[in-house]
């Protein structure tokens, strides 16, 4: 039978046919010229090789969305039944939520500057108004539509979401039922936007799986089912058409051209239904095995009709014969009875070796290390779980400015605008002024802070690091940290208490012993037996 060109249907020249009857290889030598010629096989790259080893290695090239069209719905359904079921799922979902939200949530605090770029009287009044007024629209009942979150739990229910199904999708709502600045947010389900919708316009616009974009691929506008499509209650469904300024679609980007986010669970996705169908298999074997069962086979000789007296009372429902089975009990088998014992011996001691195989195939798709996510800390010492949270504690810092960019950022500026005309419509602000903002997501303890701390104030005192970069990566604002200071040490200082070290550096005479002055010496470098070594080179002094 003649090979065809794909693309222009007409027999391929050059193929021959593999000798052997019945059967074909591509090899290097016969590779046929549709995947030579462009598509491997006439290359040195190993990667590019086709050959029947190779056979089921994907060779075609894709657009994004053609990968995410038909797969994107399945996939997510998928990642929500794991979400639910699957207890490492579950545990990466909250992971996500833990570690780049927190129990604080990424806090905005507005840094609006004078038109010379220093801060002013007025600047600092109108920055007060700003944080005070988006702590207020942020509280339980004003910041959604539906009333069931404040704004931490809204950004860790989306952390969740866009960690699960790639993607969160929410919808600006205006009125003053909600709160008084007149702006809200609508919670919506992924499902409402139609993965089926595909289709082009005249004008170069075209709508990708419910995605209006226009011909840069910018989206325009969105289109949303008024409900979820298989909601329980039937009531009636449209599709409306949105557009991109009331929507904040919050995604992750791997590919130009993607449209649609798919969850972060995708490459994992197998390998946990697996290990979760493995763990079940051999949790059923392994109660088997401690059950100890058997079976009696009767073996009468010819003519033998049974007891004659028996009526059956101790039968089951299927017609087979009641027996128990306690310790210490032995049973005495009829004439023709023969007692075959059943010992299923799993799992075996390779349980645990290959279970933790299967996790850090698992870790090393979601991104995670395997302690974190199996809670499995044998064998850790203090070097290999710092090496390993260095590393994913980088990835999670990744994951906040993402997530500042693409889901805070633009409810933030969508919130400035319309309290600017309510809340705030005494304060008067540029564009430049209206983007002058700082995010401070939420940092992390090492795994022995008395050392951390210590390194800390010596790169403060030779001057490798500021304040704002150390108090950064534990998730604080050094300048609230230094005001907030200052009030408690004039606080002190009125009420005459003395505590540790105060804000100058110096170590307080009353209460600390000659030990606790060795100790905090120790712990901050000093050298020459005081706790505020570092402020004798002019990194103390009192607040102004």
């Amino acid at each position: 039978m003649p090979i065809f060109d794909l693309a222009n249907a007409k027999p391929l020249e050059g193929y021959k046919q593999s000798p052997r009857r019945g059967k074909r290889t591509l090899g290097e030598g016969n590779t046929p010229a549709f995947l030579a010629g462009g598509y491997g096989g006439g290359t040195s790259f190993a990667g590019a090789k086709v050959g029947r080893l190779l056979a089921d290695f994907v060779s075609r090239s894709n657009s994004a969305d053609q990968d995410l069209f038909g797969a994107n719905k399945l996939m997510r359904a998928r990642a929500r039944e794991l979400a639910e079921s699957n207890p490492h799922a579950r545990k990466f979902v909250w992971m996500f939520k833990q570690n780049v939200v927190g129990p604080k949530g990424i806090q905005m605090k507005s840094k609006v500057i004078g038109a010379n770029g220093n801060d002013t009287a007025a600047t600092d009044k109108i920055n007060q108004r700003i944080d005070e007024e988006w702590k207020r629209w942020c509280k339980k009942g004003r910041c959604t539509a539906d009333g069931k979150f404040d704004f931490v739990q809204y950004q860790q229910l989306a952390a969740g979401t866009v960690a699960k199904e790639g993607e969160n999708l929410v919808k600006y709502v205006y009125g003053r039922e909600f709160n008084d600045t007149g702006f809200a947010l609508q919670p919506l389900d992924n499902d409402q936007l139609d993965d089926t919708l595909m289709t082009q316009s005249t004008d170069g616009s075209e709508i990708r799986m419910g995605v209006e974009v226009n011909k840069y691929r910018r989206p325009v506008a969105y289109w949303l089912w008024s409900g979820h499509p298989n909601d329980l209650i039937a009531t009636s469904r449209e599709r409306k058409r949105v557009p991109s300024a009331y929507i904040c679609h919050t995604a992750f980007w791997e590919r130009p051209g993607q449209t649609r986010g798919y969850t972060w669970l995708s490459a994992s996705l197998i390998p946990m239904k697996n290990h979760g169908g493995w763990s079940e298999a051999s949790l059923v074997a392994a109660r088997a095995s401690a059950a100890k069962f058997g079976v009696i086979t009767e073996e009468y000789a010819d003519g033998f009709d049974g007891d004659e007296d028996y009526d059956g009372d101790d039968t089951n429902a299927d017609g087979t014969q009641v027996m128990s089975a306690n310790p210490g009990e032995f049973l005495q088998l009829d004439p023709g009875q023969k007692f075959d014992y059943t010992d299923p011996r799993f799992p075996m001691t390779s349980y645990k070796e290959y279970s933790k195989s299967m996790l850090q195939e698992i870790c090393s798709g979601l991104l995670v290390s395997y302690p974190s996510l199996a809670s499995d800390l044998e064998g850790v010492n203090f070097s290999s779980i710092r090496a390993g949270l260095i590393d994913e504690r980088d990835m999670w810092r990744m994951v906040q400015r993402f997530f500042v960019n693409d889901f805070l950022e633009p409810i933030r500026m969508a919130w400035l605008k319309m309290a600017l005309l309510t809340t705030l419509s005494d304060i008067t602000l540029t564009p430049v002024q209206m983007d002058q903002v700082a995010w401070n997501a939420r940092g992390w303890e090492w795994v022995d802070p008395q050392k951390d701390a210590a390194a800390t104030i010596l790169k403060l005192g030779e001057g490798l690091s500021t304040y704002e970069e150390e108090s950064g990566k534990l998730g604080y604002d050094w300048q609230e940290i230094a005001l907030q200071r200052k009030r408690e040490q004039e606080f002190f200082d009125e009420n005459g208490i003395v505590y540790g070290v105060d804000i100058s550096g110096d170590q307080g005479g009353k209460g600390v012993s000659a030990g606790d002055e060795k100790e905090a010496a120790e712990v901050s470098g000093a050298k020459d037996g005081t706790a505020g070594g570092g402020a004798k080179q002019g990194n103390g002094g009192k607040a102004k």
